[in-house]
């Protein structure tokens, strides 16, 4: 267990989300502190999440150094959740990341922003509207990549890590 996983399981852990509930834009810009995939988990359940099939449901949960303070939480500093899930946020963080020409082993170091800029179309009558998410990813310095490298070839990993893994 990191340091960081100790402290999270002793005092909380609690991360705000960068949320994007409310009326567009919504943007939420920051350097890529962590990144990790996770199962995910059902909102009122909190039960884990399957396809139909039977494969669990993935998100990439990015923590990111942000300037946003909120003044209801004591002592904020500004870390946030990002989860990456679903087609339209997966496709825009990728898209990001590619044009930006990043071939690199993690994110971490980068600056990552992401805008909720609107609502698309509706699937069929009934349904919620898609949202719609414009992203801008920097890479990290070379010196930040090879660091967080470093970093995590060193330091072991629990045993169930799966080893699989304008906004500015």
């Amino acid at each position: 267990m990191s340091n960081d996983e100790a402290m999270d399981f002793l005092f909380g852990g609690s991360t705000p989300s960068a949320s994007f509930n409310g009326t567009a834009p919504i943007k939420h810009v920051g350097r890529v502190k962590a990144t990790k995939k996770v199962q995910q988990r059902a909102f009122k359940s909190r039960e884990p999440e399957f396809w139909p099939n039977g494969d669990p449901k993935m998100q990439l949960v990015i923590t990111l150094e942000t300037d946003e303070r909120d003044p209801s939480i004591e002592g904020d500093d500004g870390i946030r959740n990002l989860y990456v899930k679903g087609k339209a946020m997966t496709e825009a963080v990728r898209d990001a990341v590619k044009e930006s020409g990043y071939r690199g082993p993690s994110l971490v170091g980068g600056k990552l922003g992401i805008v909720y800029v609107g609502d698309g179309e509706a699937a069929e009558a009934g349904m919620n509207a898609p949202k719609v998410y414009r992203a801008k990813f920097e890479p990290p310095s070379d010196t930040e990549a090879l660091d967080d490298l470093a970093n995590r070839e060193q330091a072991p990993q629990p045993a169930s890590y799966d080893s699989d893994e304008e906004p500015f």
